[in-house]
């Protein structure tokens, strides 16, 4: 898991450099675009509690 955290962080920062050095959107871009996209789909595919009465 450490692991996995960490290139994902190596790629944002490679992402990231190459945006401030003008070279467009670097492979970070995607990852982070993903990591968005599951974030918002969790909250949005969840179950909605029932109140009770």
């Amino acid at each position: 898991m450490t692991a996995l955290v960490a290139a994902s962080a190596t790629l944002l920062l490679i992402g990231a450099v190459s945006l401030v050095l003008g070279l467009g959107p670097g492979p970070g871009a995607g990852v982070l675009a993903d990591l968005q996209a599951r974030a918002s789909s969790r909250w949005t595919t969840a179950p909605r509690a029932r109140r009770v009465r």
